[in-house]
C-alpha cells in the first residue's frame, strides 16, 4: 500500500512542480535516522503513506515533526487526531462495516464469494484539524467531504 501511495504522491508533486525528499525508512533505526535528518532540513512539510512501521512510530514522528516545526499530513483520520494538520484518506470504519456485510453474505447466508459484486470504497475524506482555518480557496474535489477532527 504505501508504495504505491508514495507514487502516486510523487507524480502529484512532479505535476507541480514540488520538490520532494525521500525519507524512507524500512525499519526503527532507519525512522530514528529519517527524524534527524527531518531536524536538520526542516522541509515545508512531512507526508507520511499508510504504513504500518510508520504508523507504529507515529507518536515519535509527530513529536519530532512537531518539534522541528514541521507540518505532518498523512492517509489516515487517526494522525490527524494525533496531530497531523489533514489527511486525505478513507473512511476504516465505513471500509469495516462494509467488509462485515460481505462477510455475513458469504458465511450466513451461503452466498458464493465469486458471485458478489466488488465493493467501490474509493471514495475519500479530507480530515482537517478543527484548529485550523480553512481557507476559501481550498476546493475539495466533488468525491471528497471535508471532515473537521477535534
Amino acid at each position: 500500500n504505501s508504495m504505491a501511495v508514495v507514487r502516486e504522491f510523487l507524480a502529484a508533486a512532479s505535476k507541480r512542480n514540488l520538490q520532494v525528499k525521500d525519507y524512507g525508512a524500512s525499519t526503527v533505526t532507519e525512522i530514528e535516522a529519517s527524524l534527524r535528518a527531518l531536524a536538520v532540513n526542516k522541509p515545508s512539510g512531512l507526508f507520511i503513506p499508510t504504513d504500518n512501521l510508520i504508523h507504529a512510530s507515529l507518536d515519535r514522528v509527530l513529536a519530532s515533526a512537531k518539534e522541528a516545526n514541521v507540518p505532518v499530513f498523512d492517509c489516515t483520520k487517526s494522525s490527524v487526531e494525533k496531530g497531523a494538520i489533514f489527511s486525505v484518506g478513507t473512511d476504516y470504519d465505513r471500509i469495516g462495516a462494509l467488509s462485515a456485510r460481505v462477510a455475513a453474505r458469504v458465511v450466513f447466508d451461503g452466498e458464493p464469494p465469486e458471485q458478489i459484486d466488488v465493493v467501490d470504497v474509493a471514495e475519500g475524506y479530507i480530515y482537517v484539524k478543527e484548529s485550523l482555518v480553512l481557507s476559501e480557496k481550498l476546493h475539495p474535489p466533488s468525491n471528497y467531504e471535508v471532515i473537521r477532527v477535534p
